[in-house]
């Protein structure tokens, strides 16, 4: 559950696979605490608020030598 971005709910952005902000993209949204675009600034390009999806996963190094 993410309740730290703020989502987005449009069904027709055609990078809302990709984005992060979408739940299409797989981010589940939390179900009491969420909050949402009110609306975007779609262009040619598509959205000012894209956010792509994390690939690589962090993990915290230890530097404990």
């Amino acid at each position: 559950m993410t309740r730290d971005i703020t989502m987005c709910a449009s069904q027709t952005c055609r990078r809302r696979t990709e984005c992060y902000r979408n739940e299409a993209s797989g981010t589940k949204p939390d179900p009491y605490q969420q909050a949402y675009f009110v609306s975007t600034d779609m262009t040619e390009d598509g959205c000012e608020m894209f956010s792509p999806q994390h690939t690589k996963k962090y993990v915290k190094e230890d530097h404990a030598n």
